[in-house]
């Protein structure tokens, strides 16, 4: 892979035009777009609901405590005096 150490250093530029500009084009453009296309995905969809998820299966999982505690702690449940 050692171009300039095979290529006329004077021609070097005009030979190899159209590969160079490829791999600007390539590492400048496509690679970042491709990265900014990933990261869009993967955090406003997938990792979006996770948070949410989390939420309500400790949601359900507290409700039917926190309404046995209130059912016990409640004045109208205490034995009258």
């Amino acid at each position: 892979m050692n171009w300039l150490a095979t290529a006329d250093r004077e021609t070097f530029f005009a030979d190899n035009a159209g590969r160079l500009v490829w791999m600007g084009v390539v590492i400048l453009v496509i690679m970042p777009a491709l990265s900014l296309a990933w990261e869009l995905l993967f955090h406003q969809t997938l990792l979006g609901n996770y948070p949410m998820a989390i939420r309500w299966q400790v949601h359900r999982y507290l409700l039917p405590r926190a309404s046995a505690s209130t059912r016990t702690t409640s004045p109208a449940a205490s034995p009258p005096r």
